[in-house]
């Protein structure tokens, strides 16, 4: 089952405890205005930890050794190898926006605090 494989990495475990402790800031600080900045950070190192870990769910689930003995049509192939690279440079952008928006919060969190 992949949530057994999802949780035996303690990298997996990190991540799903630092999402938990980010929701409960969130619902903490609608109680208390002063943990925003405390709430932001948060959510900024938990969008900064998800790149390792969405790497590691991308390569334990790599198809791409699957299809290496199926012979494909000319045309197959090339709709495949078109999937593959728009899959490709999805997750590049994924990935970059989720880099992006772990420092914008971050940086946000600290300016709470900083002004």
């Amino acid at each position: 089952m992949f949530i057994k494989d999802f949780f035996k990495s303690k990298l997996n475990i990190a991540f799903a405890v630092l999402l938990g402790v980010s929701i409960i800031a969130l619902i903490i600080t609608s109680f208390v205005p002063a943990l925003m900045g405390v709430s932001s950070i948060l959510f900024g190192v938990t969008c900064g930890f998800t790149i390792p870990v969405v790497l590691w769910v991308r390569r334990r689930k790599d198809n791409s050794k699957m299809l290496e003995n199926v012979e494909l049509t000319q045309s197959e192939a090339k709709h495949y190898a078109n999937v593959e690279r728009s899959n490709k440079w999805t997750f590049i952008v994924v990935m970059i926006m989720f880099g992006i928006f772990a420092g914008v919060l971050i940086y946000t969190g600290l300016m709470i605090y900083i002004r």
